[in-house]
């Protein structure tokens, strides 16, 4: 049993001891770095664990006997003293941020394939204004207030509606996060929509008609440095391959079997994260092989261009390069995968086969019982979509001397 003068003892000569019992679970340790400290050992749910009462010498051994006393009152409720523990420390520091790390940790970086991006709407859009306030104290004037100065923008922010309607998906997950921790007994951002935010969005419709496929690769071609050959070539094998942009933008040469002429996608990147299987036609080989010469031996398809935290091209890198071109229509990334999914219905591919290639979740119960690949009917789909592509690529890749139909 511990006492007032054997702990001094321990203290005085310094060293370090593992545990030195008590009574019923309180025992006594003194770690290599000096750190004394009392703690309670006990067994829950056939679980042994651990808890940390406190310091020594702030406190003394009387008091770390009273809480361990308190702790087992706690087990015999089947109250686990750990967690409650964390409970407690949990909610000494319920701010938002506090809030957005765990869900972060717990739900996010686990689950989405982007969770940069995420993060960074919360840094650039709640952080500031309400990431160091108490969540039980944020208030339905301010939410509102702050949707409304991202929705209409300020002087040196433009407006952004869409991430007004963003921003308040986040915050209502952040709030029901907070109630699933009990921090809070009610989810205040459930009662704004988004006529409070951004304003209901419509899906949209851009897509390319085949004259205006060859128009853009036109201006694509005779732009120069604006818009690079890696743009071009990457815009290239969006076409051909139904992939969306980061799948391709973030692939790792390791990835590609030149052999067996498959592309392998890990569910880490793909939106329903699930591994994927893409066929790869001869144009797409050809163009990989160019941008491997091009990569020099960086183990990722589109290196980062400058020294950045991210190593491979930026997600918005081909956003940018398509608004510098001069096109009497506008035009994304993404369209292209609307323009993908319109042609291949426009070449006779069945629709299943179609909404395969493109990686989206077959309808109602299929997706969980029907797990065969589609592997030949895949390959088929691209091979055509691929040669209906290039039948609208200009003949020669505009300023330089290289053909660039497959």
């Amino acid at each position: 049993m511990l006492t007032e003068s054997l702990l001094k003892s321990i203290i005085t000569k310094a060293v370090p001891v593992r545990g030195i019992a008590d009574e019923k679970g309180l025992f006594f340790s003194l770690s290599k770095a000096g750190h004394a400290s009392f703690k309670f050992r006990y067994q829950i749910n056939g679980r042994r664990a651990v808890v940390t009462i406190g310091p020594y010498p702030t406190l003394s051994l009387k008091e770390a006997r009273n809480k361990a006393l308190t702790l087992r009152h706690q087990l015999a409720n089947d109250i686990d003293p750990a967690m409650e523990k964390r409970k407690a420390q949990f909610k000494t520091r319920n701010t938002l941020n506090a809030v957005f790390e765990h869900y972060f940790d717990t739900i996010i970086e686990s689950r989405y394939s982007h969770a940069d991006r995420l993060k960074r709407l919360y840094e650039i859009n709640l952080k500031r204004p309400l990431g160091n306030r108490p969540i039980t104290e944020i208030n339905g004037l301010e939410i509102s207030d702050i949707l409304q100065k991202i929705k209409k923008g300020t002087s040196t922010q433009a407006p952004r509606p869409s991430i007004a309607n963003k921003s308040l998906y986040l915050l209502k997950a952040l709030f029901k996060h907070a109630v699933k921790l009990d921090l809070i007994r009610h989810n205040l951002a459930l009662s704004f929509t988004a006529m409070d935010a951004g304003g209901e969005e419509r899906p949209k419709e851009t897509y390319l008609k085949e004259s205006e496929i060859t128009i853009f690769f036109k201006a694509a071609g005779s732009i120069g440095p604006t818009f690079s050959r890696d743009n071009y070539l990457a815009t290239c094998l969006l076409f051909c391959t139904a992939t969306r942009k980061m799948e391709l933008l973030g692939a790792k040469w390791e990835e590609f079997d030149f052999s067996e002429l498959l592309w392998t996608i890990p569910a880490t990147r793909t939106k329903p994260r699930r591994e994927f299987l893409v066929p790869l036609t001869p144009q797409a080989v050809d163009w990989l092989k160019e941008l491997k010469v091009r990569a020099c031996d960086n183990e990722y398809v589109f290196p980062a261009r400058k020294k950045s935290a991210i190593p491979h091209v930026y997600h918005d890198t081909l956003n940018h390069a398509f608004k510098k071109l001069s096109l009497p229509f506008k035009v994304s990334p993404h369209d292209i995968r609307r323009t993908t999914r319109t042609l291949l219905a426009k070449i006779g591919i069945s629709d299943q086969v179609a909404e395969i290639c493109l990686n989206h979740k077959l309808p109602k119960m299929q997706h969980i019982y029907n797990k065969y690949s589609f592997l030949p009917e895949k390959r088929k789909a691209l091979e055509k979509l691929s040669n209906a592509f290039c039948e609208c690529l200009p003949s020669k890749f505009e300023g330089k001397n290289e053909t660039l139909k497959g």
